[in-house]
């Protein structure tokens, strides 16, 4: 009898997939759940600065160099034993060399904490999980705190996990990688969409993207499609700026220009009728306990 594909956390509060006996067959089963479904399930995450001033040519730049990413999420119920575990963590990799994947973390003022890494393949994330067992422990024997373990293992019980694939087809980017993800203020938008309304969600995006090349809305954003953590089909959409102020005075502009097109009104309607439900995060970046090589 075949167990059930699963991916779970360990002992690490974020982003890592721990492996199971079982793990070439999840990443099978993940990979032909992604292909039977290209068209229902799809995520924005865009990670980028919403500016007037970026070339819109670039929203037809080449693909993203990476193809998943790994999401981790929690509410924190103690801030400071959050920050200082995030920071211990992320000082000890980089005092030990530890070449693991870069790592954002973001918190909103809901009291959530957000955690993302970016990978080429299922095997960088597997190498990636496998040098973080071993730093976990490693890490946790040489703390001078022997009460952190225990703080490690109640938060890292509480983290939801998820994987997530890019859809270059349907992303807008104006901005590398790298900058994106490094942007001090996201909106990270999670959309729960009906299954009979997946053609109305697509071909929104797909009519957002020419739309807003022709009128000149330049803003950078990712679509990525969730294949492990969430009930499909879910999308998120994440948009990046300088704080939250400039966030909505670039959104507003942006949204006037789009009312004066023609075909506006009648594609959002279709979009908003294809939507179950909407949960927005307003994020700050935490530099201080990010990690990055």
């Amino acid at each position: 009898m075949n167990t059930p594909c699963t991916i779970q956390p360990r002992f690490q509060t974020i982003l890592f997939i721990a492996k199971t006996n079982h793990s070439k067959q999840c990443k099978e089963q993940l990979k032909t759940k992604h292909e039977m479904k290209k068209l229902t399930l799809s995520l924005l995450l865009g990670l980028g600065l919403m500016s007037q001033t970026h070339d819109l040519t670039a929203q037809n730049s080449k693909p993203l160099d990476y193809k998943y990413l790994v999401l981790s999420e929690t509410v924190i119920e103690d801030m400071d034993a959050f920050e200082a575990l995030q920071k211990g963590w992320s000082s000890w990799r980089n005092d030990n060399n530890i070449k693991m994947a870069d790592q954002t973390v973001w918190t909103d003022s809901q009291g959530y904490g957000f955690t993302a890494s970016t990978y080429k393949s299922f095997s960088e994330i597997e190498k990636n999980n496998d040098i973080g067992q071993g730093a976990v422990i490693k890490y946790l024997s040489e703390s001078a705190d022997k009460s952190i373990e225990g703080h490690w293992r109640k938060m890292s019980t509480s983290y939801k996990n998820s994987v997530w694939k890019i859809r270059n087809d349907i992303s807008g980017k104006s901005l590398s990688a790298d900058v994106g993800r490094w942007m001090d203020f996201r909106i990270n938008r999670f959309i729960h969409v009906k299954k009979e309304g997946m053609q109305d969600f697509v071909e929104f995006w797909k009519y957002m993207k020419d739309n807003d090349r022709e009128i000149e809305n330049s803003y950078d954003y990712r679509i990525y499609e969730n294949i492990y953590g969430y009930d499909g089909p879910c999308f998120m959409l994440t948009v990046g700026s300088s704080d939250v102020y400039n966030y909505y005075a670039e959104w507003k502009i942006r949204e006037d220009k789009r009312e004066k097109t023609v075909k506006f009104e009648e594609m959002r309607k279709n979009y908003q009728d294809s939507i179950r439900k909407s949960v927005v995060h307003h994020l700050t970046l935490k530099r201080e306990l990010s990690y990055k090589k």
